[in-house]
C-alpha cells in the first residue's frame, strides 16, 4: 500500500523493483503477482506517473475508490506490506519504509512457495 503524497512511499520504489526483478528472473516466477495498491491518486502523481518510476517491470497498480484495502492492511500507516497466500490467507504484514524487506520478503515468499510445492504434490498421492 502506497500513497502518492507520501516520501517514504516513493522512497520504497526500488525495493518494488528489486522485488519484482528477483521474482520475474525465477522459476518460480508463476507462483508470485505483486499489486500496489495506490491511495490519493493525483496527490501528486497518476498511476501512469507512479509506473513511470520503476525502472523495469511495474507491479499491478490498483486504483479504487474509497480505502477498502488500506482498512484491510494499513492501519494508518503507509508503506505497508502484505504476504497472501493461495488461499488468500494473509502470512504476514508489515508497516513502514525499511531496505531490509528485499530479503525478508524473498525468504518467506519462498518458504511459502515451497509449502505449496510440498502440498501441491501431495494432493493426488
Amino acid at each position: 500500500m502506497n500513497a502518492s503524497w507520501w516520501s517514504y512511499c516513493f522512497s520504497s520504489i526500488p525495493v518494488w523493483d528489486n522485488l519484482i526483478n528477483y521474482w520475474e528472473n525465477s522459476d518460480s516466477s508463476n507462483y508470485v503477482t505483486f499489486i500496489n495498491n495506490l491511495d490519493d491518486i493525483g496527490q501528486p502523481y497518476s498511476c501512469d506517473q507512479w509506473a513511470d518510476f520503476h525502472q523495469n517491470s511495474t507491479p499491478l497498480i490498483l486504483n479504487q475508490d474509497g480505502y477498502e484495502f488500506y482498512n484491510l492492511f494499513a492501519y494508518d500507516w503507509y508503506p505497508s506490506w502484505a504476504i497472501i497466500d493461495q488461499n488468500m490467507t494473509l502470512r504476514w504484514q508489515e508497516h513502514g519504509y525499511f531496505e531490509e524487506v528485499t530479503e525478508f520478503v524473498n525468504s518467506f515468499i519462498n518458504d511459502l512457495i515451497s509449502e505449496f510445492s510440498y502440498a501441491e504434490c501431495n494432493l493426488g498421492d
